[in-house]
């Protein structure tokens, strides 16, 4: 303070200081600096060189200073920072997008990085800590197969969809019935993670009186469409899964609700990023009447 006013009265004004306490101050400081810091006359007050070199430090160990603070604070106000998610390349657009542009207009000053992924790797990275949150379709059994480190959020609903050959017979319909799709060859993924999607497919069907003439087993989706395309069988599968824009390949969605699952975020309860609740509040908000 009385680096800026040069005048001890104003300074000790300011700081709520005698001028002798003030005056103690500044020796004590020049004792602990090694020199003098101000040039005092009978008249003025004036900064001697080595005083201008600590004015200038100390502005910018303030600025500094005032920077991490407000740093601070937009990190622990969920504000500001980064928020990492795994999410599969074919529900980016439908999802993803979504609610990562609601998200940055309320949050400009956060980062949002999205890691492309089939649902297993997804899931590792969750549970690896590379990522804060990881989009999947939910289904009942998972949620009660997740063990207390894991948090499961349901933000919108997806239909599932028959997936075929472009020349297949049901290909030019707007919809499938279930039961149109007794005794056809259907195509599942032999991964251990689609297991329940499988399960809960072949469940499904049955109870719309459609059973399977053959099951057909494909490595992963990735592979899925070639699979269906050289053995005309049909998958059932999640409607995003369109985006993989295979020429060859028709996906019509299935008519019934039952056929529509939710989609949802899982995020570890440990995690402690502010942004993630923020997050999941804006998915939320995106697809409240979708």
């Amino acid at each position: 303070m009385l680096a800026e006013t040069l005048n001890f009265s104003k300074a000790a004004e300011k700081l709520f200081l005698a001028q002798p306490a003030l005056s103690r101050h500044i020796a004590i400081i020049e004792e602990i600096m090694g020199g003098r810091l101000f040039q005092r006359t009978t008249r003025n007050v004036s900064l001697t060189p080595a005083g201008e070199a600590v004015y200038n430090a100390f502005i910018e160990i303030l600025r500094q200073y005032d920077g991490a603070r407000e740093q601070v604070s937009l990190l622990s106000s969920g504000q500001s920072g980064v928020l990492s998610i795994s999410s599969p390349y074919y529900w980016t657009s439908d999802y993803t997008e979504p609610v990562i542009e609601r998200f940055n207009e309320e949050f400009p000053q956060c980062n949002v990085k999205v890691y492309s992924c089939q649902p297993p790797e997804g899931f590792d990275n969750l549970l690896t800590k590379k990522t804060d949150l990881f989009m999947t379709l939910s289904f009942p059994k998972i949620k009660s197969q997740t063990n207390d480190a894991i948090r499961v959020f349901d933000f919108g609903r997806e239909c599932l969809s028959a997936m075929m050959s472009s020349d297949h017979p049901l290909a030019g319909q707007g919809v499938v019935k279930p039961e149109q799709l007794n005794d056809e060859a259907l195509v599942f993924m032999e991964e251990e993670i689609y297991e329940i999607l499988n399960e809960t497919v072949e469940k499904l069907l049955a109870k719309h009186g459609a059973k399977p003439c053959a099951r057909i087993y494909s490595q992963q989706v990735d592979t899925l469409a070639y699979t269906v395309k050289k053995t005309s069988g049909v998958a059932v599968i999640p409607y995003g899964v369109r985006h993989m824009d295979r020429d060859y390949i028709s996906f019509v969605p299935i008519e019934g609700d039952d056929f529509v699952l939710p989609m949802s975020f899982y995020y570890r309860y440990d995690n402690e990023n502010p942004l993630i609740p923020q997050f999941l509040r804006c998915a939320a908000e995106v697809f409240a009447n979708k």
